[in-house]
């Protein structure tokens, strides 16, 4: 048995693992991102030595388990790669002899929206991503029930073989250590990326139409000089923040997390962990009816809060408005609802996956 699992990641994000890394804190787990030239000609540009010196030596890691994948034998290796791309050719050959798990949170598996587009050797292609399913992962791991629906029926891989792990937050920083009471919050959240589709501009008119009520904005992005240009009293600008105990403390100081999210044609507010990290902190969400959301809050006494995008704004009003006890209700059933997505919970999940690779004892 392996003493290490290594994750394959196009950039890396260590924070989609927090569930796998609590399960393994006896294992060391190993980040390698093989976006490597990329990422060596943003570190030249940014003469960023430590990125240059990573993505140098994720390089030549490559190239050796390429030349030799061997060194890589009964190795356990989590890997995250978007569909169909032609990487995957050179994983086949790499992952030889590995115990490979694949990660994913793509909820389309049906080929009408792939995120890569490969103008050329498409049909080469799709038969290495056919072959890596069948012949080199053993399990794949994925972020939610639509993705493992979508990729089952598409790719006529059985059941069995996939797992939903969703993602996990970190209870020792989300929680409600030293929070503020819920009858002493008034505040409304939001962290994300501060373009369109994130609704930012209803967030503005939300903000405009119910002054006694403060907002704090977390993140960046291109309508950041909106935020900053709106000259509105109530508006705490906070920027982008890394912390996550910075961000928790936020988080337990607001009574609201909205997400006013506004679909396209190619995207949706899909599974992310804003939600869960607030709600742990005991913010009360409210979103517009996108799958991520619905995921997180249906079947619960919160899906009332989940509302249609044209209707988002007014209904706020009625949200804002409503009882103490209501809030206390609703308190409670968040901070509830949040724990199925805390890290020892998910780890269950990863500890199956690995018992089925029989990489652990039942």
């Amino acid at each position: 048995m392996s003493d290490k699992i290594t994750i394959f990641h196009e950039y890396g994000e260590p924070y989609h693992y927090i569930g796998l890394a609590r399960l393994t804190s006896n294992k060391e787990i190993i980040y390698r991102e093989f976006s490597t030239l990329r990422l060596i000609h943003k570190a030249l540009k940014k003469k960023n030595c430590q990125g240059l010196y990573k993505a140098i030596k994720d390089f030549l890691y490559f190239v050796l388990c390429f030349l030799f994948p061997v060194v890589l034998k009964n190795k356990i290796i989590v890997i995250g790669i978007a569909p169909l791309d032609y990487r995957v050719i050179f994983f086949n050959r790499v992952l030889k002899y590995s115990h490979v798990i694949y990660h994913t949170s793509w909820t389309d598996w049906s080929g009408n929206f792939y995120p890569k587009k490969n103008k050329f050797f498409k049909n080469k292609i799709k038969n290495a991503w056919f072959y890596f399913f069948n012949f080199r992962v053993k399990h794949i791991a994925a972020v939610t029930d639509i993705v493992k629906d979508s990729i089952s029926s598409n790719w006529a891989l059985p059941r069995e073989k996939i797992t939903t792990v969703y993602h996990a937050f970190d209870g020792n920083v989300f929680n409600l250590d030293n929070a503020m009471p819920i009858e002493e919050r008034n505040g409304i959240t939001f962290v994300g990326r501060l373009v369109q589709n994130k609704g930012i501009g209803n967030l503005l008119e939300i903000a405009k139409n119910n002054p006694t009520h403060s907002f704090t904005i977390v993140g960046e992005g291109e309508l950041a000089d909106m935020i900053v240009n709106s000259k509105l009293n109530n508006i705490s600008y906070a920027g982008y923040i890394s912390s996550k105990i910075e961000l928790a403390n936020i988080f337990k100081r607001n009574k609201y997390i909205f997400l006013p999210s506004i679909k396209n044609e190619n995207w949706e507010e899909l599974f992310g962990m804003v939600l869960p990290e607030a709600m742990a902190c005991g913010c009360i969400p409210v979103c517009t009816d996108h799958s991520g959301p619905k995921i997180i809050l249906g079947h619960t006494k919160l899906q009332r809060l989940i509302f249609k995008e044209n209707e988002f704004n007014e209904a706020v009003n009625s949200v804002l408005e409503m009882s103490n006890e209501d809030s206390i209700l609703l308190f409670d059933e968040a901070v509830k609802v949040s724990q199925h997505f805390e890290a020892k919970i998910i780890s269950e999940r990863w500890k199956k996956i690995l018992c089925n690779i029989n990489q652990l004892p039942n």
